[in-house]
C-alpha cells in the first residue's frame, strides 16, 4: 500500500518550535507506516528522514503537492493548522483515503465554539464565560497553544470558565470498526507573566486576578501519567470522539478538576504521539492503519502494551530524534 504523510510546518518550513513539533508527528508516522508494510513518502521542504521516499514540497506549493501526489497513493494522512485542516482533508478525500477525521468533523474541531455547543450537556467541557475574574482568552480557530492567555480587563477575544486542575491529554484512534483510548499524558504547561514563569495554575490565577496577563504554554508531555480519574477521561473521551463523528487519530486535552473536562479537541495526530510511540505497542501508525484497514492490517486491539516511561520538552526533540533513531538532515 502507497501512503503519503503530509505534515504542514516540516512541509512549509515554518519556524521551530513549532517545526520541532511538527517534525516529531512526521517522524512518527512515516516510521509506523513503514514498518507495517507501507510504501511510505512525505512532504518536506529539506528535512530527511531515516525511513520513507522525501518530497521537495516548494514555498507556496502544499495544497497543489498535496493533490498531484494524493493522486499517486491509495491513502494520506494530512496534518496541518485548525483554519487549514479541514479544506486541506477535503483534497485528500477527492483523491485517496483519508487516513485523518473527515473533514466534516474537522471542521467542526476547529471551531471551538462549535465544539462547546456539540458536547455541552453530554460530556464535561470547558464553557465561555461571562462572570466576574480572569478569564482564559483563546482564538476561536488556533493550534499549538497560540495566543493563549489567562487575564481579565485587559485581555481580548473569546472569554472560556478557567479551570483548576492538571494538564492532561488523551488520544484516540479509532473509525467505524472500533475505538481505542491510549495511556494518559501529563501536558507540561508553563504559565508565563511579564517573563517570568509561574509555579501553577493558582499562581497564575493570583497574577490574573491582580490584572497581569499570564500566557499560558504548551512545553512537552509525560506518557504515561498514572491517574485514579483515568478511566473516567477515557469515558468522557470516547463520548466526545463518537459525538462529533471523529475518525483515525484525535488528540484530546482535559483539565483534571472535580471531573475530566474536555478542553480541546484535536482532530489529528498531536505532538504527544512521540512519547506514545516510545512506550507503547503497537506503534502509532499501526493502530491508525487498524482503525481504517482492519481488513489489510488487523482489528484495533483492545488495548496497548505500555513499557516505561518517557518526558520530554519540545525544544529536546531534535536531539531526543536523533537519539531515538530518527536520523534525518534537518533543514
Amino acid at each position: 500500500m502507497k501512503v503519503l504523510v503530509a505534515e504542514y510546518a516540516v512541509a512549509s518550513g515554518l519556524e521551530p518550535p513549532i517545526r520541532y513539533e511538527g517534525l516529531a508527528m512526521l517522524s512518527v508516522l512515516v516510521r509506523g507506516f513503514v514498518e507495517s508494510g507501507c510504501e511510505v513518502s512525505y512532504l518536506t521542504r529539506g528535512t530527511t528522514l531515516r525511513w520513507g521516499t522525501p518530497i521537495r514540497c516548494d514555498d507556496g506549493r502544499f495544497e497543489q503537492m498535496l493533490r498531484e501526489r494524493c493522486r499517486e497513493v491509495d491513502a494520506a494522512l494530512v496534518i496541518a493548522p485548525d483554519e487549514l485542516l479541514a479544506p486541506l482533508t477535503r483534497v485528500v478525500e477527492e483523491e485517496c483515503l483519508n487516513l485523518g477525521c473527515p473533514s466534516a468533523c474537522v471542521g467542526t474541531c476547529a471551531d471551538k465554539l462549535e465544539v462547546f455547543e456539540a458536547l455541552k450537556g453530554r460530556v464535561p467541557t470547558c464553557e465561555p464565560w461571562e462572570g466576574e475574574g480572569p478569564w482564559v482568552s483563546k482564538p476561536r480557530f488556533g493550534c499549538a497553544s497560540e495566543d493563549v492567555v489567562l487575564g481579565g480587563r485587559r485581555v481580548r477575544g473569546e472569554r472560556w470558565k478557567p479551570l483548576r486542575g492538571k494538564s492532561v491529554s488523551m488520544g484516540v484512534v479509532g473509525s467505524r470498526h472500533g475505538v481505542l483510548t491510549l495511556p494518559l499524558t501529563l501536558q507540561r504547561i508553563h504559565y508565563v507573566c511579564d517573563g517570568l514563569g509561574l509555579s501553577d495554575i493558582d499562581a497564575a490565577l493570583e497574577h490574573a486576578e491582580r490584572g497581569n496577563v499570564v500566557r499560558i504554554e504548551y512545553g512537552g508531555n509525560v506518557v504515561p501519567h498514572p491517574s485514579p480519574m483515568e478511566e473516567d477521561v477515557a469515558q468522557v473521551v470516547r463520548e466526545a470522539y463518537g459525538i462529533l463523528g471523529c475518525e483515525g487519530y484525535v488528540g484530546m486535552d482535559v483539565v483534571l478538576a472535580d471531573e475530566p473536562y474536555i478542553v480541546d479537541v484535536n482532530p489529528r495526530p498531536t505532538t504527544s504521539i512521540l512519547g506514545l510511540d516510545v512506550v507503547c505497542t503497537p506503534s502509532v501508525g499501526r493502530l491508525i492503519l487498524s482503525a481504517k484497514l482492519p481488513e489489510c492490517f488487523g482489528e484495533l486491539p483492545e488495548r496497548v502494551d505500555v513499557n516505561g516511561q518517557m518526558a520530554f520538552s519540545k525544544e529536546d526533540i531534535p536531539l531526543l530524534l536523533q537519539r531515538l533513531g530518527f536520523t534525518y538532515n534537518f533543514k
